[in-house]
């Protein structure tokens, strides 16, 4: 499971606070679904789905059109190793949908999917 290890700005982490006061969730239930998604649930909380398209539109991950901008990733990371046609299904499953937090969803997880 490929992981992305960034340095975490000070403007980052009260944006993060912020996502997660927004999505009525709090750090410890954060990192208690993250280990349950972990250990194989298949279900996922909203919140948590919600939690990913705010820190992602937070960070600027995401274009005008609320898609993906694989460009914003930034850090010399070969685009062609996260799978843009897996990518590509995510917007095509979810641009016709208003459910922006499932599209988001998708992407990280498609992302981190990557071996």
């Amino acid at each position: 499971m490929a992981r992305y290890i960034v340095e975490i700005s000070a403007d980052e982490i009260s944006q993060s606070a912020a996502c997660l006061q927004e999505n009525n969730l709090t750090k410890n239930e954060l990192l208690e679904i993250l280990d349950s998604i972990r250990a194989g649930a298949k279900e996922v909380d909203s919140r948590v789905k919600c939690h990913t398209h705010c820190l992602m539109k937070s960070f600027g991950h995401l274009d005008e059109n609320g898609k993906f901008d694989p460009q914003s990733i930034g850090d010399g990371t070969d685009l062609s190793d996260i799978g843009m046609a897996d990518l590509e299904k995510c917007y095509e499953e979810y641009q016709a949908s208003d459910d922006k937090c499932e599209y988001a969803y998708c992407v990280i997880t498609t992302m981190e999917n990557v071996e």
